[in-house]
């Protein structure tokens, strides 16, 4: 189960926080190194009070972290599309991230918002193995 999947990586602005158990967010799919389509369902578990506040993001090749749509979370169990690039893209990787703590209203972000908890951050590929 994927709340099974809980371990090291929650942070709070860059920093180590697991002497606070709360919240707790963490992308279970897809997962380091995958390869993706132009549409993936990522998907993870969150321990969170508010799932309003919860947000997805991609960073993009040229270096912006763009936000998905919103997540939806029901028993502690999240889901969200994401795109990565667009049909005339060229290979490429593409970082992923889960935010708390804020509601995002910006398309784009030169860096990850701070003052947000974040998940672990996978790495993906639209290049075809």
């Amino acid at each position: 189960m994927i709340a099974d999947e809980l371990h090291d990586g929650y942070h709070y602005n860059g920093e180590d926080s697991m002497n606070n158990p709360f919240p707790k967010i963490v992308i279970a799919s897809p997962l380091n190194g995958e390869h993706v389509g132009l549409i993936e369902n990522v998907r993870g578990c969150a321990e969170v009070e508010f799932p309003e506040l919860l947000s997805l993001l991609v960073q993009s090749n040229n270096g912006l972290w763009y936000l998905q749509g919103m997540p939806q979370v029901k028993d502690g169990i999240w889901n969200a599309d994401a795109q990565f690039g667009n049909p005339n893209s060229p290979p490429h990787d593409y970082k992923i991230v889960a935010v708390y703590g804020a509601q995002l209203t910006l398309k784009s972000y030169d860096s990850i918002p701070d003052g947000l908890w974040q998940s672990n951050v996978v790495t993906v590929s639209t290049a075809i193995a």
